[in-house]
């Protein structure tokens, strides 16, 4: 699917966004919403994606795909069941989460090493879900949140390269997340990070968007990267034969939610760049 949309989380303050985006001339292709958000509210699922009228693409974290191990994972019942009620356009399971011995998540977005016995064990994970689940699956690349050191960036990024290929999976782009990693302590330059990525891969593309009253009081670097994900992905969609769905998230530098109007704005730019 070809459009623009955004990430809405199941939460007051993003119902109440919601509704101003709307009254404003907001206009959404899709959403994205967080399948951890209704882990024992599976009608609240069906009534929420119901009363949004639009396709709908499920964020999850549920395979703790860095593990080897034969025990079933946690919350994947849940998530086939999420599937079957609401049959999403895509389901994003993020490329390796490592779980404390409780299954207490410690690291969302910190990867295991990058190794060839590592990646045998995450396309194997990958494998499991995708026998679980009938919706496309997606992988999103991961914030290097670490440096290792005597690894170049592009060893890393084609390690993610290969896992899509290797569990014929697609990507979730997030060039949050590629913003991120430079600021992490992984001293990667974000420009190199992003041209090692496999784009015949991709079908979704995410950046966020910041408060823009709010984002005055920031730091220079920060008020810049919102800048870099823009021309970034100008840049991606001009030299790369893509039809994909973008994806703006509201939850960025600032403490509050972008402007509804400048979300809008800010969509109907992106929408331009793809039609």
């Amino acid at each position: 699917m070809k459009g623009v949309g955004y990430f809405l989380h199941y939460h007051q303050e993003y119902i109440d966004f919601h509704e101003q985006f709307e009254c404003c001339g907001g206009i959404s292709d899709a959403y994205e919403v967080l399948s951890l958000h209704f882990k024992t509210e599976l009608q609240s699922l069906v009534d929420y994606v119901s009363h949004l009228g639009k396709p709908i693409c499920l964020h999850t974290s549920v395979m703790d795909l860095g593990r080897k191990s034969n025990k079933q994972k946690p919350g994947l019942q849940l998530l086939q069941e999420q599937e079957r009620a609401i049959n999403p356009l895509s389901i994003t399971e993020h490329h390796a989460i490592l779980n404390a011995a409780s299954g207490d998540a410690f690291g969302i977005f910190f990867p295991p090493p990058e190794l060839d016995e590592q990646k045998d064990v995450i396309v194997n994970n990958v494998l499991s879900l995708r026998d679980c689940l009938s919706s496309k699956l997606l992988l999103e690349n991961p914030i290097y949140s670490y440096e290792l050191v005597g690894t170049q960036t592009k060893k890393r990024v084609e390690f993610f390269n290969q896992t899509l290929h290797e569990s014929n999976s697609r990507m979730h782009l997030s060039l949050s997340n590629i913003s991120y990693s430079s600021e992490y302590g992984a001293r990667i330059d974000p420009d190199e990070y992003l041209e090692n990525i496999d784009f015949s891969l991709v079908d979704q593309i995410h950046i966020y968007v910041n408060n823009q009253e709010e984002a005055k009081q920031l730091p220079k670097a920060y008020r810049e990267s919102e800048q870099w994900l823009k021309s970034r992905l100008e840049q991606v969609l001009k030299y790369n034969d893509l039809q994909p769905l973008i994806f703006f998230e509201l939850e960025a530098r600032t403490a509050k939610l972008a402007e509804p109007e400048y979300l809008r704005d800010s969509m109907n730019w992106a929408r331009s760049l793809i039609n």
